[in-house]
């Protein structure tokens, strides 16, 4: 199996918000309290597509980097660059998701994203990733420590 990272096109949107909605629903059946319910596809598909709508047409303006196995996407990682003000370039990557296929999971397509969106950080000159993991995410947890992420907060809620 050969795995190729490269940037999302608008043409696999629809491929992004099914593998979207699978994630989303994970989060609703470990923490129902704080994902009461899941997102419709066409939410989804608006959410992922306004990665697509800055007027820059280079696709490294995108903030999805996909992973294809024989040209079929298999996973898909989406993350905001940060910066401490407007005026300042990015200096952080926030992993807002990632999602990958059922039957691709534990083969190493989570860690190549993961690997691709470091590649770019330090291209960009940004030197920190941040990303949560909801309790239970074992495996979430288990990629992002054997990569060498810490933890860096825990918090804590109660509901009502």
């Amino acid at each position: 199996m050969t795995i190729k990272i490269g940037y999302a096109a608008l043409l696999e949107l629809d491929r992004l918000a099914e593998l979207s909605l699978i994630s989303e629903r994970e989060h609703h059946e470990r923490q129902p309290h704080f994902f009461p319910w899941t997102p419709s596809a066409q939410q989804t598909l608006e959410r992922l597509a306004s990665a697509f709508d800055s007027p820059d047409t280079n696709p490294e303006s995108r903030t999805i980097l996909v992973a294809r196995n024989k040209g079929e996407v298999v996973g898909f990682l989406q993350f905001d660059l940060h910066s401490p003000d407007f005026e300042s370039p990015a200096s952080q990557i926030y992993i807002l998701d990632i999602s990958i296929d059922h039957s691709m999971r534990g083969g190493g397509v989570g860690r190549q994203l993961l690997d691709a969106v470091e590649a770019l950080a330090k291209k960009s000159g940004i030197q920190r990733i941040d990303a949560d993991v909801w309790e239970g995410n074992t495996a979430s947890k288990g990629l992002f420590e054997a990569l060498g992420y810490s933890p860096l907060k825990t918090n804590y809620t109660k509901l009502f």
